[in-house]
């Protein structure tokens, strides 16, 4: 995704299944900073992956962002965006903005 499509200091976590947003929060030893960090948090089913726990995180602490990557139970974070469609109208081509990965 290029640079200009990223939203600054906002990523997507997703943990492995059925490992509770709690639990996270305890093993990164920053819970207090977590929770006023996180924006958004979703369940998602996924075929392969089975129930997981999907949240977004708005933080410059890289520390923070740090202890969350290293958390066993994390399965990805990745850097948040924004992607844009073309619809087609009539003689026109529009971008349409959507949010990355949300839910």
């Amino acid at each position: 995704m290029p640079q200009s499509q990223l939203i600054p200091d906002t990523y997507l976590v997703s943990l492995a299944n059925s490992y509770s947003l709690e639990r996270h929060k305890r093993r990164t030893g920053r819970a207090a900073d977590l929770e006023r960090a996180i924006l958004d948090v979703g369940e998602v089913n996924d075929v392969l992956l089975g129930d997981i726990t999907v949240y977004e995180v708005k933080s410059d602490d890289v520390s923070l962002i740090n202890a969350v990557r290293a958390d066993l139970g994390v399965l990805f974070v990745e850097c948040k965006g924004q992607i844009h469609l073309r619809t087609h109208r009539i003689g026109s081509v529009q971008p349409t903005p959507l949010e990355f990965l949300r839910r």
